[in-house]
């Protein structure tokens, strides 16, 4: 149970009218007595310590070009009680210069000695300073503002500082004061530094805060382990994409490009059975795309809903994202269709489905979607996507071309920034609108079956083999796609829209700090000349180059960032000896983990399994896989089987599974039972009321092998620990190290706002971190046919008393189970831990937003939209509401704060929900590791969105829907 701390305060037993009343009666009483002397001499101390306080109060300037610099010094007691918090904004105001760039930094004052005994120490005081740099007169007087109110008025003293040493004080506080910011705004700030770092003359790019800040040791190790038993990480093995190329100098293009990674093709079986029953569509997708087959435009609605559902990512699955850059939207805005208007037309669609040549969305990904239309309906198809497109190249400003490719009529709209590229044909039955003329050709040319999925002996092998009868969305990427991926050509254009990107953010950012500054910024020339820019900015090897246009930074060559002319559509020949050397490092990586092509096969299904609940089966098919990367894993499971551990009741998180031992095959299960957690939150932290020091997850989890003995523990701990450093160093039969190694991590006492990644860890903290840390236990029960390890004595017996086997429909060699967390008992914790992040979150955003603002002296509306523009997105109050502007519109706050000084906050407000715990309810994880493939059943029980007058999209499947098989009737708890 949660108690609030307002709630724990005497003061709040009285209303202030009542105080006034009471301190009049004691002042009267008091007239009567001695005690009237104390009350006297009490008042008199008060206002000698606030006049002590103000006489505390520094204020020095230096002249200077072409800034001066002011420091305020005030102690840190006066600015407490004047309403200062870490994340509220201050400001100074003068009549006679104008400021810029406020800073702050908390210092702490040195121990002096005594006069009157040298002896004898001075307790240490802390103070605030505030610097900032100023143009016109010399300030005299100031007024520091805290949150738009009066603090304190200053008159300022004679310098003793140089002016060089105010300077540096003034950039390290601003710097310092950066830390601690979301990542999403982390490369944005960097390149305000650097704008201003540069034209100050007082630093070359700062980095103020590593990149791989907010990515802890626990998080990167359960992210890819999970992704691992997804499938993913053999994904992204295959196609490397978050492999960032070394940053290649702006050198000239003139050496030919490198041979491409040499890795072996599939080789199927001798006798591998080839299915003749492939979908018409596929016949006319490019081998070298990826296939999203969705079947219909409900089917992809229904997918594009489950994607914003889940956040599209890992690291988004927790809370509402911070930027929202809805790639979704500004891909279809590229192509000029509205899906949702489409929908009317669904019943006249036969088949559909999503191709691309590849998968970075950020810079702007080459994509199609192909339709084949039911006989006699390609007309009204037609009719419907013309006009859709002519109304967004209308709204959007484009160019309407005609043209003939392959002998098949053609339209292109197109605006210059490439914000809309849509190319459009028909060839027989079937429709493409794509923004790749790589595509459009692929697929209009006379061989196109020839070179199509369909007559791909992989895909039909696949298809033949894995690929479900009930399935309602597949993904398929091919030897081909993954060969494009990895081709030197492409990684190389890779690397220099990713440069570009960069770029054109800098730029943007450039000519917004210059513009405020009242410097000229309208042409990265005069950015270059005003030193904001180094020289050479924005040049490429191929010869383009950045610079601003009329709707912000553009590429000569591949328009707006985020919507880049396909990767597919730049013919790249040549390359410089940075990106010669950085596609050799790339090869070698990628020989390394990945000798061989692996195509990968994956299917969704869905069904109903409530009034507001969906049951969503995804099945995961690679073969080969990255054997270097899943090794040590074969190492230690054992054959596949139906019968699994899990606890009859209070079951949180379990996995289950067969493990091999030098004694013969154990049964393991590592659990953690539910249980409660009291807690409380003071200044915005949530802290735990039970006394214990103890984490949840070391309390309440445990590992338990049948049979029992030694060997299962070994296993166990040789296996957890592997999947934490990723490679086998101990194998099963080994004994174990002494000490056994485990995380020292304190989610509470990081001095940081997470990302929303980390706050996923963070909060599954709890039901991860004793799963990974399970080496540390060493207290065993035994009876002969389970030893069960850790937690208490009591836990160990629970344990044993609910300890059941269950009959899975399907064989597994892992079996993962995370039951409906939002009704366990440790929920209102994980609410409570989530919300504090979010605030700190969503607090910091504003408190970047306001400072920056202020800083410049722009608008703080303007401003937003300004670093939106540059962010390619918006940025959105992580606890699901809206930022606004405070009255007078100078600050921003959240409509979710309930008090603004983030430490005040002490309490969940009641409508407040974890976004995690509500949409997912449950999950099962079936893993199984053969010689030559890796395959992952994932079945996920997900809450719909509740959108009121939002339409609802149930999954329609190819064949038969899925039924609710007896191993997922066990998610519910």
């Amino acid at each position: 149970m949660f108690t609030s701390s307002k709630y724990l305060h005497k003061s709040h037993v009285f209303s202030p009218g009542f105080k006034t009343v009471l301190i009049f009666l004691v002042a009267l009483i008091g007239l009567a007595s001695h005690d009237n002397l104390r009350i006297i001499q009490a008042q008199e101390a008060v206002v000698d310590a606030k006049a002590d306080s103000l006489r505390q109060t520094r204020f020095i300037a230096a002249a200077g070009k072409p800034y001066g610099v002011g420091q305020v010094e005030f102690p840190l007691s006066l600015a407490l009680e004047k309403g200062w918090h870490s994340d509220q904004g201050v400001k100074v105001v003068c009549s006679n210069c104008k400021i810029w760039l406020t800073a702050c930094s908390r210092v702490t004052n040195p121990v002096a000695a005594a006069a009157d005994d040298p002896s004898e120490a001075r307790p240490s005081t802390e103070s605030l300073h505030i610097y900032f740099l100023y143009s016109g007169e010399n300030p005299g007087a100031a007024e520091v503002q805290i949150s738009g109110k009066p603090c304190v008025k200053v008159q300022s003293d004679v310098s003793d500082v140089p002016h060089a040493q105010l300077m540096q004080r003034w950039w390290k506080a601003l710097r310092d004061q950066q830390s601690g910011i979301p990542p999403a705004i982390q490369d944005l700030t960097s390149d305000f530094l650097s704008a201003i770092g540069k034209h100050l003359r007082v630093s070359s790019r700062p980095q103020p805060f590593s990149k791989k800040e907010g990515v802890s040791t626990l998080e990167k190790h359960f992210e890819r382990t999970l992704g691992m038993l997804l499938g993913f990480e053999s994904v992204r093995l295959a196609m490397m994409i978050d492999d960032k190329a070394e940053t290649a100098g702006p050198g000239p293009a003139i050496h030919p490009l490198p041979n491409p990674v040499n890795v072996i093709g599939q080789r199927l079986p001798a006798s591998a059975p080839l299915s003749n029953d492939i979908e018409p569509i596929a016949s006319l997708v490019p081998n070298d795309c990826f296939y999203l087959r969705c079947g219909s435009i409900n089917n992809y609605m229904w997918l594009r809903r489950f994607l914003i559902g889940w956040g599209g990512s890992l690291d988004e699955i927790v809370t509402n994202t911070i930027l929202d850059t809805d790639v979704r939207s500004r891909i279809e805005d590229q192509l000029g269709i509205n899906s949702k208007a489409l929908l009317d037309a669904d019943s006249s669609v036969n088949d559909l489905a999503i191709i691309g040549s590849d998968v970075f969305f950020d810079e702007g990904a080459g994509l199609g979607v192909l339709i084949e239309a039911k006989q006699g309906e390609e007309a009204k198809l037609e009719a419907i996507i013309y006009q859709q497109r002519a109304e967004k190249g209308k709204l959007l400003g484009a160019m309407q071309h005609a043209d003939t490719i392959e002998n098949h009529r053609a339209s292109l709209f197109r605006t210059p920034d490439n914000r809309m590229r849509s190319f459009y044909a028909r060839r027989g039955r079937y429709l493409l609108v794509t923004n790749s003329q790589a595509i459009l050709t692929s697929v209009l040319r006379p061989q196109a079956a020839a070179r199509s999925l369909s007559n791909l002996q992989e895909y039909r092998y696949a298809v033949a083999t894995k690929r479900p009868a009930n399935s309602g969305i597949t993904l398929y990427l091919s030897d081909p796609f993954i060969r494009r991926i990895a081709s030197p050509a492409f990684r190389i254009e890779l690397g220099r829209r990713r440069a570009s990107a960069e770029d054109c953010r800098q730029l943007e950012v450039a000519a917004l700090v210059a513009k405020a500054l009242g410097k000229r910024w309208d042409s990265k020339h005069s950015l270059v000349e005003e030193n904001f820019l180094p020289e050479n900015f924005g040049i490429r090897p191929d010869g383009s180059q950045v610079d601003l246009r009329s709707g912000g930074a553009l590429d000569s060559m591949r328009g707006k960032a985020g919507t880049f002319i396909p990767v597919a559509d730049v013919a790249v020949t040549r390359a410089n000896q940075d990106e010669v050397s950085a596609y050799t490092k790339f090869s070698q990586r990628y020989r390394a983990e990945w000798p061989s092509m692996d195509p990968v096969l994956v299917s969704i299904a869905s069904a109903n399994i409530g009034e507001n609940m969906d049951r969503v089966e995804l099945k995961i098919h690679i073969t080969p896989y990255a054997r270097n990367e899943y090794s040590f894993l074969t190492q230690y499971l054992s054959q596949a089987s139906p019968q699994h551990a899990t606890l009859s009741h209070n079951e949180l998180m379990g996995v289950s599974a067969r493990l091999r031992t030098q004694a013969g095959n154990v049964l393991a299960y590592i659990g953690i039972r539910d249980t409660n957690i009291p807690g409380r939150i003071v200044q915005g932290e949530l802290q735990r009321t039970d006394g214990r020091s103890m984490s949840f997850a070391t309390q309440q989890s445990f590992a338990a092998v049948s049979p029992s003995g030694i060997d299962g523990l070994q296993a166990i701990s040789g296996l957890m620990r592997n999947l934490q450093n990723r490679k086998a160093e101990t194998s099963p039969g080994n004994p174990l190290p002494t000490p056994l190694s485990i995380f020292n991590f304190n989610p509470y006492s990081m001095g940081r706002i997470p990302t929303s990644a980390e706050l996923m860890i963070l909060t599954g903290e709890h039901l991860v971190k004793g799963l990974l840390g399970i080496t540390q236990l060493n207290s065993i029960y035994e009876d002969g046919q389970w030893s069960i390890y850790g937690g208490s004595a009591e836990l160990r017996q629970e344990v044993r008393n609910s300890l059941v086997l269950q009959e899975l429909d399907q064989p597994s060699q892992l079996l993962l189970q995370v039951r409906d967390v939002s009704r366990s008992e440790i929920a209102p914790y994980l609410n409570a831990f989530s919300f504090c992040q979010s605030r700190k979150q969503s607090a910091a955003i504003a408190s970047w937003l306001n400072a920056w603002s202020s800083g410049l002296q722009t608008d703080p509306g303007t401003f937003r939209k300004d670093v939106e523009h540059a962010l390619h997105g918006e940025l959105h109050c992580p606890l699901g509401g809206e930022f606004t502007l405070d009255e007078p519109p100078t600050h921003w706050t959240s409509t979710k704060w309930e008090q603004a000084p983030l430490a005040t906050v002490d309490h969940v407000p009641a409508e407040y929900q974890f976004p995690f715990l509500q949409w997912l309810k449950g999950v099962e994880l079936k893993f199984n590791l053969a010689s030559a493939s890796l395959n992952s059943d994932v079945v996920l029980d997900v809450s719909r969105a509740n959108n009121s007058g939002s339409p609802s999209f149930e999954l329609r499947n190819f064949h038969t829907p899925i039924e609710a098989s007896a191993a997922a009737t066990t998610l519910a708890p």
